[in-house]
């Protein structure tokens, strides 16, 4: 065998050696974002129509937030981590005959830890910053 050839194969197993150690000790990524999904209701300039739509959407069973953006409210609910979760809220609220846009955000995976500890508002605050 050539000396070529040999270089060419302890090159090979020098290499998938050393690749196959990273691979054992380089630590394992996790996803650092999550996409929540949620639905808007509605945006209100009125004070007194947006507390009625979080009214209308607690008499379905679902919680209403109300976000702050340009002077208005804008009312959203079905703050969920899953695409099948969120298409069962929609299901309630088409059922219901309410308007809705479904919106989609990528947030950190701080933020949805903070939703899961029921600090809802710490959510609330950056998707009104957006």
């Amino acid at each position: 065998m050539s000396k070529e050839w040999m270089s060419l194969i302890l090159g090979m197993v020098v290499g998938g050696l050393f690749g196959g150690l990273l691979w054992l000790i380089m630590p394992e990524t996790k996803s650092l974002d999550a996409t929540l999904y949620y639905h808007q209701i509605g945006i209100y300039a009125n004070a007194q129509n947006a507390n009625n739509a979080c009214n209308q959407l607690e008499g379905l069973g679902l919680t209403g937030y109300t976000l702050k953006k340009d002077g208005n409210s804008v009312i959203i609910c079905g703050l969920v981590f899953s695409e099948e979760e969120s298409q069962a809220v929609e299901s309630t609220l088409q059922g219901a005959g309410l308007p809705i846009l479904e919106k989609q955000e990528v947030i950190s995976e701080d933020l949805k830890t903070a939703f899961e500890k029921q600090e809802v508002e710490t959510l609330l605050k950056e998707l009104e910053s957006r």
